[in-house]
């Protein structure tokens, strides 16, 4: 139930943008009822698709007290998200900078932003994001960026029942219940979820990519190479480093080919995935090429990496973005290589991106980190079912002081809530972007 749920969430909101994207190509205006149309037809596909999807087998025993805490905790924690999401317009730089321009234009007039050659820079940035900013734009007949921060928001919320996914495909319930909470509990992911950048976005994509790729590694599936190809496809349409993430892809299989059974098969397989993630991220792509000269603008400042020990080792060296996550990754880590490999592939080389490009910005490793707190959840769950009763009651009381902690940094502005909690949107936008 939750594999076909989260799967056709997240191949809604990609339709719907490559839909909008679509149109505007063909010089077709965003009329809400077309869209709607089309959109309603590319579900019942993607219903159809989904329905056909099996999930990981999981251990159908009782819930313990330790699953549903597990559970509570990290809803609540997303609550918050969703309330900080919603209740707030947009505040950050990069929302304010480049996203919201962007959708504001395309609401306007009706179509993609023009490229205007090689100035064109954040212009050519994907719009998977954006196409959603404009989307509520369209639906409320108002700037209404609460509505298009929530959808973000949301969005970014993929990551938990796609790592959960993972984690119950590489282990069991309880991994996968424990790598969502750990993703929770990282304060890096409580901070910006509710942000209405891309990073968390693509990296719901992402991360049911992967997901999708260790099941054809297993099973040689076709239904489960295309929709592997289409989720990563749909990561390089969300930021433009999800372009890292197709060539990762493109790797996997073809060690799923040359490693597994009846290869020929599998190899048509892979082609055929191959074929699906193109056709999703390849138009964006070519359009840059044609109409700006080049696939993604020059926009990281790589001469500011910090090629370090420390950044090396940043996971535990930022414990205010990572906190007791960083430590159970690392270990993680180790614990992957033996058992999984695969999903370390889908990571170690996107670190070392960031590590040798853009280790300026920790937020960028948002990512990969929940495929990281797949091997983090594994580890814990081994730990704490062999762990001395005194020491299980210890992570217990660490995980109440972490998830008091993620609430209180998941909300922003809240002594301002409290003091007016029925503020005006005026009110609203002169807190967050300090106005008079």
């Amino acid at each position: 139930m939750v594999l076909r749920t989260t799967t056709l969430a997240a191949w809604s909101v990609g339709s719907l943008t490559l839909i909008m994207l679509w149109l505007a190509l063909l010089g077709v205006g965003w009329s809400i009822g077309v869209v709607a149309i089309l959109w309603m037809g590319t579900i019942g596909v993607g219903a159809l698709v989904v329905r056909r999807l099996q999930g990981a087998f999981i251990v159908r025993a009782a819930w313990t007290p330790v699953e549903y805490a597990a559970v509570l905790i990290t809803a609540a924690i997303a609550a918050a998200i969703v309330f900080n999401g919603t209740y707030f317009p947009f505040s950050r730089a990069d929302a304010l900078g480049i996203y919201r321009p962007s959708a504001l234009a395309m609401w306007q007039t009706g179509t993609l932003e023009p490229l205007i050659g090689a100035d064109s820079l954040y212009r050519t940035y994907p719009v998977l994001v954006p196409l959603l900013y404009t989307f509520a734009y369209q639906v409320s007949g108002w700037e209404n960026e609460m509505l298009a921060k929530g959808l973000a928001t949301l969005l970014a919320l993929g990551c938990l029942p796609a790592v959960f996914l993972l984690g119950a495909e590489v282990g069991e319930r309880r991994v996968g219940l424990a790598a969502a909470l750990l993703l929770a509990l990282t304060p890096a992911f409580a901070r910006w979820a509710s942000a209405g950048y891309v990073d968390l976005p693509m990296a719901t994509f992402y991360t049911l990519g992967a997901l999708f790729t260790l099941r054809f590694w297993r099973h040689g599936g076709l239904l489960e190479a295309l929709v592997g190809g289409v989720m990563i496809g749909l990561a390089a349409f969300t930021k433009n480093a999800g372009l890292i993430g197709i060539g990762l892809f493109a790797g996997a299989l073809i060690g799923a080919v040359f490693l597994g059974a009846n290869r020929g098969a599998r190899a048509r397989r892979a082609i055929w995935a191959l074929i699906a993630c193109a056709l999703v991220a390849a138009p964006w792509y070519v359009r840059n090429l044609v109409g700006a000269g080049f696939l993604i603008p020059d926009t990281a400042w790589t001469d500011q990496a910090e090629r370090s020990l420390r950044t090396l080792a940043i996971f535990v060296t930022l414990p205010n973005n990572f906190a007791l996550t960083g430590w159970t990754m690392l270990a993680g880590v180790v614990l992957l290589a033996r058992r999984t490999p695969l999903l370390l592939w889908f990571v170690v080389p996107f670190f070392a991106a960031w590590w040798l490009f853009v280790s300026y910005d920790p937020r960028f490793l948002l990512l990969f980190t929940p495929i990281l707190c797949v091997g983090a959840g594994w580890w814990l769950t081994g730990v704490t079912r062999r762990a001395p009763r005194p020491i299980q009651l210890a992570i217990g009381a660490l995980v109440v002081v972490l998830t008091v902690y993620t609430l209180w940094i998941a909300v922003e502005y809240k002594y301002a809530i409290l003091r007016a909690p029925f503020m005006s949107h005026a009110d609203k936008i002169a807190l967050v972007r300090e106005t008079p």
